[in-house]
């Protein structure tokens, strides 16, 4: 795994390579200033081959042809290239340390079934730190947060507009290029579709085109809302309840085992698992075993699963008397859904309410899940 991170800002960009080759290293940083929106100046690396010889051959007869590949193409685009002290203990810091911080939150907390797997939850994570991590060292800001605040100090060092950068549906309206037409044009028939159920339609038949899946999987995620989401019309139902912690949103969603989305429900975040499990339970395909964590563990919504002709697959509460088989090994398979929560919160609009109307909200939801993992 490459990695590269700004200082400043913290922007991350990650790539895999099945080799640390001089030919990867030189690849990698030209992916790099083609993905940072401003131009870069200085690039430290360590003493690896892919970014350096050995100290040892630098002075070595190969050297009459010229420098290495990667400070070459620095040389080419004005970059200072620096290398951390050979044979000692101190190291490219922030770089190790972000690499700790992946390793923390995907291969040391979750099992994987394949490399592809893996990968996928690594750029995941990598996005959603840029666009949805606020950091301390950037007073509480994202990383995108902290570019977009530079560029619009000082435009002159960015090469793009760093917005047009968030990935997927998470541009603001007035972001949209002029050959969409107007701004309030487009939301306008955002809105309408949403009302119609149009995008919702739009998931559901992609989501039922392969079939009934032979194992679900069922979970929930609460979502802090904006202050700017308060106050829509519709009354309580439409609108992020209001607890102590703050106005909140949770997004009931069932996936197959491959984190491939098939239904969602929107409830306010004081909402229990088990009492809008069964709302959800009713747009469950037939499947042969549901997995569920202990908020699902109640006799309703075990028979309504048994019912359809699905095993519940899911541990007992402590204080039940008389506990529930439970099989451990196809248990594991339900981080499968921790996962695609992780990558629809990777977008700004879903990680955050700003709609006041729930249903313009559920429509942006199934938009990220069908542009991400049914397109």
């Amino acid at each position: 795994m490459f990695l590269a991170i700004d200082r400043v800002s913290k922007f991350t960009y990650v790539e895999f390579h099945d080799r640390t080759k001089m030919l990867k290293g030189t690849a990698f940083l030209e992916n790099v200033i083609a993905a940072f929106p401003y131009a870069i100046h200085t690039v430290l690396t360590d003493n690896g081959m892919a970014f350096a010889d050995l100290p040892k051959n630098r002075n070595g007869i190969s050297r009459q042809w010229g420098p290495h590949m990667f400070d070459r193409l620095c040389l080419a685009h004005g970059i200072e290239h620096k290398l951390t002290k050979p044979y000692h203990p101190w190291t490219n810091g922030q770089a190790e340390r972000m690499n700790r911080t992946i390793k923390d939150a995907t291969t040391r907390a979750y099992h994987y079934p394949g490399l592809e797997s893996l990968k996928a939850h690594v750029l995941a994570f990598v996005a959603a730190y840029d666009f949805a991590k606020h950091l301390k060292a950037l007073r509480w800001r994202t990383p995108y947060e902290a570019i977009c605040q530079a560029s619009t100090k000082d435009p002159s060092p960015f090469k793009i507009n760093p917005r047009h950068l968030i990935p997927g549906p998470n541009r603001r309206w007035i972001d949209a290029p002029p050959d969409y037409g107007p701004r309030k044009t487009l939301y306008n028939r955002y809105v309408r579709w949403a009302a119609k159920g149009a995008w919702i339609d739009l998931f559901h038949a992609l989501a039922s085109a392969g079939g009934p899946p032979a194992q679900v999987l069922i979970d929930s995620s609460a979502v802090k809302a904006h202050r700017s989401a308060s106050g829509g019309k519709g009354g309580s139902a439409t609108r992020p309840s209001a607890a102590r912690s703050g106005r909140t949103t949770k997004i009931h969603a069932m996936t197959d085992r491959d984190c491939r989305p098939i239904a969602f429900l929107l409830t306010g975040g004081q909402v229990a698992d088990c009492t809008a499990g069964s709302a959800v339970l009713k747009q469950m395909p037939a499947a042969r075993i549901l997995h569920g964590d202990k908020g699902y563990d109640s006799n309703a919504i075990r028979g309504q699963v048994e019912d359809n002709g699905t095993m519940p697959n899911i541990p007992p509460k402590a204080n039940r008397r008389w506990k529930n088989c439970i099989s451990p090994v196809l248990y594991r398979d339900r981080n499968a859904i921790e996962r695609m929560f992780c990558r629809l919160k990777d977008f700004r609009r879903v990680a955050t309410r700003y709609d006041r109307n729930a249903v313009n909200f559920l429509a942006a939801v199934c938009i990220a899940a069908t542009v991400s993992y049914w397109l």
